[in-house]
Protein backbone atom coordinates (compact mmCIF):
# COMPACT_ATOMS: atom_id res chain seq x y z
CA UNK A 1 0.00 0.00 0.00
CA UNK A 2 1.32 3.30 -1.11
CA UNK A 3 -0.12 5.26 1.68
CA UNK A 4 1.79 2.99 4.15
CA UNK A 5 5.24 3.56 2.57
CA UNK A 6 5.00 6.98 2.66
CA UNK A 7 4.16 6.66 6.34
CA UNK A 8 7.22 4.45 7.07
CA UNK A 9 9.40 7.06 5.69
CA UNK A 10 8.31 10.05 7.12
CA UNK A 11 8.36 8.16 10.95
CA UNK A 12 11.50 6.61 10.14
CA UNK A 13 10.48 3.59 11.16
CA UNK A 14 7.29 1.45 10.62
CA UNK A 15 4.85 1.56 13.83
CA UNK A 16 4.83 -1.91 15.74
CA UNK A 17 1.47 -1.66 17.68
CA UNK A 18 -2.17 -1.25 16.90
CA UNK A 19 -1.64 2.02 19.26
CA UNK A 20 1.46 3.18 17.26
CA UNK A 21 -0.45 2.88 13.69
CA UNK A 22 -3.06 4.67 14.86
CA UNK A 23 -1.32 7.70 16.33
CA UNK A 24 0.81 7.59 12.94
CA UNK A 25 -2.21 7.70 11.20
CA UNK A 26 -4.24 10.53 13.17
CA UNK A 27 -0.76 12.83 12.90
CA UNK A 28 -0.27 11.92 9.45
CA UNK A 29 -4.12 13.25 8.51
CA UNK A 30 -3.36 16.56 11.00
CA UNK A 31 -6.04 15.32 13.06
CA UNK A 32 -6.42 15.94 17.03
CA UNK A 33 -7.76 12.53 19.37
CA UNK A 34 -11.46 14.70 19.67
CA UNK A 35 -10.99 15.41 15.71
CA UNK A 36 -10.76 11.62 14.86
CA UNK A 37 -12.89 10.76 17.42
CA UNK A 38 -15.87 12.88 15.51
CA UNK A 39 -15.69 11.55 12.46
CA UNK A 40 -15.38 7.83 13.27
CA UNK A 41 -17.92 8.05 16.03
CA UNK A 42 -15.81 7.04 18.51
CA UNK A 43 -15.17 8.50 21.72
CA UNK A 44 -11.57 10.39 22.65
CA UNK A 45 -11.38 8.20 25.44
CA UNK A 46 -11.46 4.96 23.27
CA UNK A 47 -8.97 6.59 20.61
CA UNK A 48 -7.07 7.53 23.51
CA UNK A 49 -6.87 3.96 24.73
CA UNK A 50 -6.37 2.67 21.94
CA UNK A 51 -3.48 4.92 21.05
CA UNK A 52 -1.75 3.84 24.28
CA UNK A 53 -2.04 -0.07 23.84
CA UNK A 54 -4.45 -0.19 26.92
CA UNK A 55 -7.81 -1.23 24.68
CA UNK A 56 -8.00 -3.30 21.78
CA UNK A 57 -11.40 -2.04 19.83
CA UNK A 58 -14.20 -4.01 18.78
CA UNK A 59 -14.11 -5.60 15.60
CA UNK A 60 -16.99 -2.47 14.38
CA UNK A 61 -14.76 0.08 15.93
CA UNK A 62 -11.83 -1.29 14.29
CA UNK A 63 -13.23 -1.59 10.73
CA UNK A 64 -14.30 1.47 11.09
CA UNK A 65 -10.63 2.96 12.04
CA UNK A 66 -9.34 0.90 8.98
CA UNK A 67 -11.72 2.10 6.67
CA UNK A 68 -11.17 5.74 7.53
CA UNK A 69 -7.59 5.49 7.15
CA UNK A 70 -8.06 3.13 4.37
CA UNK A 71 -5.59 1.02 5.17
CA UNK A 72 -6.08 -3.14 5.71
CA UNK A 73 -7.41 -4.78 8.80
CA UNK A 74 -4.06 -7.14 8.57
CA UNK A 75 -1.87 -4.11 8.55
CA UNK A 76 -3.54 -2.37 11.56
CA UNK A 77 -3.89 -5.86 13.66
CA UNK A 78 -0.26 -6.86 12.90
Amino acid sequence: MPSVQIRVRQWGEAPDTMGAKLRCLRKDAGLTQQQLADKVGLSVKTIQSVELNVYSPCWQNFTKLAKFFSVSLDWLAE
